[in-house]
Formats: C-alpha cells, structure tokens, sequence
C-alpha cells in the first residue's frame, strides 16, 4: 500500500499528527518528529508510514540497527511498502553493502515503477561505480518522478528567506531614496 493510502485510512487525529510529524523531520526537528511518530504507533500499531519515517531518523542519526528494526517492522506489516524496501537498501549503502543496497533499490523499481527515490538512490550506486549511462539513465528517472525531500534545519534557509533580508532591503531603499535627492 501506498503512504497516500494509509493516511487516507488513517483517522484525521493520525493524519494531522502524522504530517505535523514529517514537518519536524524536514525540519531536521529530530527528537520532536520521533515523538508524534510515536504517539501514533501506541494507537495504531499497524501504521506503517511512522516505522519508515522513524527509521529515517536513525539513518540521519547513523544508528543503522535501529533503523533497519523498524524497517524491518514496517515490511512485517506490508512487505511491498516501497519506501520502506528503498530505505532498506540505503542502511546497507552506509554498511558498504552495494550489491545488497542495489537488489533492494531494484525490488523497490520492480513493486512501483514509479518510486523516483529508489531510482535516485541507485543511480547514485552506479555513478559511484563509474557506470555513468547507467547513473544518468537511473538519476533521470528520479528526476521526472521526484524525489523525496531532504531534512532542512531553519537555519538552511536561503538568505533571502531569513527576516533580516526585509530589513536589509528596506534601508538599502530609504538609502537610495535619500541618495537620489
């Protein structure tokens, strides 16, 4: 089943705390995002999005075991929940497991053909090994299907995001203002 799928049968109790959750992540808000994931999983313990999005916690955190059991608990539940078999293959990328990173990047293709992070992540394999048409075929892919994001800390924002940049801007006109004069 599909991430759409689950929260589309989840309660909107779960949904809001799940995408509250994945908002924390993105954030890199690590240690919040694990909370409401899970608070979710003490009532639905079936709710396969929160292992995968916990092991990816462990994954930035580098604590490869940890994230490889809650896969493992996830793909217990449905074997074909195609982030989860990709995040699989990319514990065993950081192990040095190429060749076991590859058959799960390609069982992730293989379920849902569709799966841009899973051609992303293999592309990447193939690049690193030097097979370059390969890399480009692969990261071309992931490109038009789209990737997954990556964890922002708010201090990654762009400088013309932060609130000092409209203060900037504002003297920077009152001084040309005053210049032109």
């Amino acid at each position: 089943m599909k991430e759409i799928d689950y929260l589309n049968n989840a309660a909107q109790k779960t949904r809001k705390a799940y995408n509250e959750g994945v908002k924390k992540l993105q954030m890199a808000e690590f240690e919040e995002s694990r909370k409401l994931l899970l608070e979710i999983l003490k009532e639905n313990s079936e709710f396969v999005p929160c292992y995968n999005k916990l092991a990816i916690i462990s994954l930035y955190e580098e604590n490869y075991s940890e994230a490889e059991n809650y896969l493992k608990k996830a793909l217990g539940i449905d074997p074909e929940y195609v982030p989860a078999i990709t995040n699989l293959g990319s514990v065993h990328k950081k192990r040095g497991d190429i060749n076991k990173a590859r058959q799960y990047y390609q069982k992730a293709i293989k379920i849902n053909p569709d799966y841009g992070p899973a051609y992303n992540n293999l592309g990447v394999i193939y690049r690193e090994e030097g097979n370059y048409r390969e890399s480009i075929r692969n990261l071309k892919r992931a490109s038009r299907l789209g990737k997954s994001p990556r964890p922002r800390k708010s201090s990654d924002k762009s400088f013309y995001q932060s609130p000092g940049f409209l203060l900037v801007v504002v003297v920077l006109i009152i001084i040309f203002f005053l210049l032109s004069r």
